[in-house]
């Protein structure tokens, strides 16, 4: 009888890159170590340990994250989607062109609880890049479920989600180069990442 022989890549895709990050973010909670040190975290042979063997249309629709995250979007549903006036989304326009991603709450399905992650590429962006925002992401999910379970009040919705945004922006900072660090440690080719995708990337002028 034969067997399959098991195959670890060593990129990242969504399944992988969320399991990755949920790690280093726990463990950075739990740790003492300081934000640049190497944290272990599973390599390439330990997930695809727990990889199913056909990754067909269905493995796409799990929920990964507390909020759901749209990833590629336009610039028209970045737009709508964030209820962002023309001077905020003016400073959007110049993070994508900067940092070759950018990253808002948006109100998903017309109502506060419909509330979600929005991640925007620039036509530029490459695997780190697209690792860093998914990182980002996965910080600023964390940051709303801590205001969820705290309880913490804020006058307006939109205070609480640029509170948000701002304590994640200086937060991913902080975290991304360790979480580099780690991942190389651990045998993840960044260059390599490649995320469940709406498709759009962002020439801004």
């Amino acid at each position: 009888m034969q067997c399959l022989k098991l195959i670890a890549f060593d990129h990242l895709n969504t399944s992988r890159i969320n399991t990755v990050v949920k790690s280093f973010l726990l463990a950075m909670e739990k740790s003492d170590k300081t934000i640049d040190e190497i944290i272990p975290l599973d390599t390439p042979t330990n997930i695809a340990k727990s990889e199913p063997l056909y990754f067909g249309a269905r493995s796409g629709f799990r929920r990964l994250s507390a909020y759901p995250i749209r990833i590629g979007v336009s610039f028209n549903t970045l737009a709508y989607l964030s209820g962002r006036d023309k001077m905020s989304l003016s400073n959007l326009s110049s993070r994508i062109k900067s940092d070759q991603y950018v990253i808002s709450v948006g109100d998903l399905k017309g109502k506060k609880k419909g509330q979600g992650i929005i991640v925007a590429f620039g036509v530029d962006a490459n695997g780190r890049v697209k690792s860093k925002a998914y990182l980002h992401a996965m910080i600023l999910c964390n940051i709303l479920q801590k205001y969820d379970i705290s309880g913490t009040h804020f006058q307006t919705l939109e205070e609480r989600n640029i509170m948000a945004e701002t304590t994640a922006v200086a937060r991913v900072e902080n975290l991304w180069l360790g979480f580099a660090k780690s991942a190389h440690r651990a045998g993840w080719d960044l260059k390599g990442t490649e995320l469940r995708s709406e498709g759009y990337e962002l020439s801004l002028k």
